[in-house]
């Protein structure tokens, strides 16, 4: 038997494709085994490479298409081989032309998208006489091997049922956006297959028996699949892009049950059921067959490797072949021919209905944006753009059938391009966070405006908000007659610049109707700051009221507002006017009890001096403030509308380039593409709650709105709570069961 190293030694590696897993993943494995110098990265995106490049100086890479690549190279030496780590649709083809030319070849998973192509693929490897590797690396955590040998051991009796939750918040730092894209699957192609591999090879087939995902014509977010392993064992896979899970696997057997912590890698935990007294963790004896690394995810791709090059040495079976692979995917083809809907869209009962035509919606990926994609949808329409800045808040979003091209909202020729050709325009995106986040709001909103105009857009929507009015402390109705006193820093400050343009810019706008919308606080399934963020606060103890909950709460339910944003569109009248939209009012205990259950009825109060008073200000609260804001883009827009942060924000940004690249290393030792956001544990609750949910007294009217519009809320408070808590509930909230 040939030396491992010696055959890892001798490997040359032709990498097709320089994305997410290649530079989190990859990188770090072939330095662990020194094998940077004999590797080749290629990728048709200068972006890519070039980043490659700055992390990896000396790694050699060609710009180049891989069809070019592998259509214009021949084999050199006997253990030349190939690593596919192209987008999922490029799959096959790759394997293909690598195996034709006469390479060796590990292939990321999946290795295709229906087992078809997969045994295809065996047969093709099989007459070549090359080995044929399928990426799945899970099988090789520690915490997997201690967990195997558990099983094979009976240390929890005869097994009874597995129960598997993998979830959070998309978080893959991902160029091109191909995760997103339909041909490639979505988290049941993209994670779930290495959840199904692995039950497989530790309990042995599978059969599918029901599946459940919230794919509406794009790819699914969220799913559950319930299967049946040998023996009739029950087997739940639950899975998500956008929101928090257990993130364990459990294994219950008749004599106790073992875990897996999805990111803890170096152990398995082990519970008797024949004793409360009798619980441990589990090491395998030796963390990796082949190399004496720290238990780490790099590393389990640095014993891929190995395994690879030893597989190549001895022409020995590799560990995942693409038959092996063959049973995981046509399970996942089962799953995806007989899916049910995991969620139906609560659309507004009001007979709103737009000509179908191409529509943008900037800052779609949203909360806002994506219940607004989702009646759309539901209204016929088939060419919708949403323009973003990045994909990592894609995931929502995504579960539609739409066109997500890259967008800098400065660069007017990009805005004008994506405009091209549409009849409506909904701007929801603005500055969040970063040095030009006013710049975003107001540049970018004037090059929206201009494309639009110059585009002949029939209709133009912009989102502005409440905060522009600021709080005025009277007795009297506030509408759109009330002069601009911005709150909210400079959140406030930007939108309401942004608004005076627009509407001295719908003066002159030609044919294009320009229309702005002032909704005030937001709330609904998805939201985060209305919705998510108090229950969030008060799980650690962080919430509280302020006043006593006094406070009026001025509420808009978030299909109530899509109603709106569609009347507005529909309505010539609406032309160079701005519309407060507001469902009602009452106060901040009146409207968050329902949202967080239990929790309200113990809660403190406090005055805003109180508050400040309460402040934490050390370093480690700040980066801890200052890790959430980064993982959490509804938090960044919470802080930029605070003015009473004042020197404690600024401290806080201050930390964020330093924090953000301390966080990056760490996401490089997380086991999915899902960032695990949790609550910030200040010592006590944040001072921004002062001024978010504050003892104002201001009443805000919708007169015009109904007036002009004909919009009215079907929703009501009453109603828009109870579905609000069912979402909560839905996606793990327990305490309000």
């Amino acid at each position: 038997m040939i030396n491992p190293q010696t055959a890892v030694n001798n490997l040359n590696l032709k990498i097709l494709g320089g994305g997410a897993v290649v530079t989190e993943y990859y990188l770090p494995a072939l330095d662990l085994l020194g094998l940077i110098s004999n590797t080749i990265v290629t990728d048709a995106s200068t972006k890519t490479l070039s980043k490659l490049k700055q992390l990896s100086p000396n790694i050699q890479c060609e710009e180049v298409d891989f069809r070019n690549y592998l259509n214009n190279i021949s084999r050199q030496g006997e253990f030349d081989a190939v690593v596919i780590a192209l987008p999922n649709q490029f799959h096959v083809e790759a394997v293909e032309l690598a195996l034709m030319k006469g390479f060796h070849v590990l292939c990321e998973k999946p290795l295709a998208m229906d087992a078809a192509s997969c045994l295809k693929l065996h047969e093709l490897a099989e007459k070549a006489g090359k080995v044929l590797a399928v990426g799945m690396v899970r099988r090789l955590l520690p915490s997997v091997t201690a967990l195997r040998n558990a099983l094979k051991n009976q240390l929890i009796g005869s097994l009874q049922s597995i129960e598997i939750e993998c979830g959070g918040a998309y978080g893959w730092l991902s160029e091109s956006g191909a995760f997103f894209r339909k041909e490639n699957g979505g988290v049941l192609a993209d994670m779930g297959v290495h959840y199904l591999d692995l039950i497989e090879d530790l309990v042995g087939s599978l059969q599918p028996i029901s599946y459940y995902d919230d794919c509406f014509g794009g790819v699914e977010a969220n799913c559950e699949f319930q299967l049946l392993a040998q023996n009739r064992i029950p087997v739940k896979l639950i899975l998500s892009r956008t929101h928090d899970l257990k993130n364990t696997a459990t294994f219950k057997g008749e004599l106790g049950e073992l875990n897996l912590e999805i990111n803890t890698f170096d152990t398995c935990f082990w519970r008797s059921s024949q004793s409360d007294k009798l619980a441990g963790k589990l090491y395998p004896h030796k963390s990796f067959e082949f190399g004496d690394w720290l238990p780490t995810f790099n590393s389990c791709f640095a014993e891929q490797f190995v395994e690879f090059a030893s597989a190549i040495h001895e022409q020995k079976t590799p560990r995942v072949t693409a038959k092996q692979a063959a049973n995981t995917i046509g399970m996942i083809d089962w799953a995806y021919a007989q899916r049910n809907f995991l969620v139906s869209p609560g659309y507004s009962q009001q007979a709103i209905s737009l000509p179908v035509s191409k529509v943008v919606v900037t800052g779609g990926t949203g909360f806002i944006g994506e219940h607004l994609i989702a009646r759309l949808v539901n209204l016929g329409f088939s060419d919708i753009v949403v323009p973003v800045r990045n994909y990592k808040t894609c995931a929502g979003a995504a579960r539609f059938p739409i066109q997500m091209p890259g967008i800098d909202l400065l660069d007017y020729e990009q805005v004008k391009a994506d405009v091209a050709g549409a009849k409506f325009v909904f701007h929801l995106a603005y500055g969040r966070d970063g040095g030009n986040a006013a710049q975003v709001t107001i540049e970018g909103t004037k090059n929206v405006v201009n494309a639009a105009i110059e585009s002949g857009v029939e209709c133009l929507i912009i989102l502005s908000t409440m905060y522009v009015f600021g709080h005025p402390e009277t007795n009297q109705l506030v509408d759109e007659s009330w002069p601009y006193q911005p709150a909210g820093g400079e959140y406030g400050t930007s939108k309401a610049k942004m608004e005076r343009w627009c509407l001295a810019r719908a003066k002159s706008s030609r044919n294009t109707r320009i229309v702005l919308l002032n909704p005030s606080c937001v709330y609904g399934p998805s939201g985060k700051t209305y919705t998510k963020l108090p229950i969030d606060l008060a799980r650690t103890g962080n919430f509280c009221w302020i006043e006593e909950g006094k406070g009026i709460a001025n509420y808009t339910y978030v299909e109530n507002l899509i109603d709106a944003i569609l009347l507005a569109a529909n309505c010539e009248t609406a032309h160079g006017e701005r519309f407060i939209i507001n469902d009602g009012f009452c106060s901040w205990r009146e409207f968050i009890t329902p949202l967080i259950g239990k929790f309200a009825h113990n809660l403190p109060s406090y005055s805003r001096s109180q508050l400040i008073n309460k402040s934490d200000r050390t370093p480690a609260a700040m980066k801890d403030l200052v890790r959430h804001l980064i993982q959490d883009l509804e938090l960044i827009d919470i802080i930029n509308r605070m003015p009473i942060l004042g020197s404690i924000k600024r401290q806080a940004f201050k930390l964020v380039p330093k924090v953000h690249n301390n966080l990056l290393q760490e996401q490089a030792q997380i086991t999915s593409p899902i960032m695990l956001v949790n609550t910030p544990s200040f010592q006590h609750p944040p001072v921004w709650l002062a001024d978010l949910f504050s003892s104002t007294i201001t009443q805000f009217s919708s007169e015009k709105a109904s007036k002009i519009l004909g919009w009215k809320p079907l929703v009501t408070l009453s109603d828009g709570q109870e579905k609000t808590v069912s979402f909560l509930r839905s996606i793990g909230y327990t305490e309000l069961l």
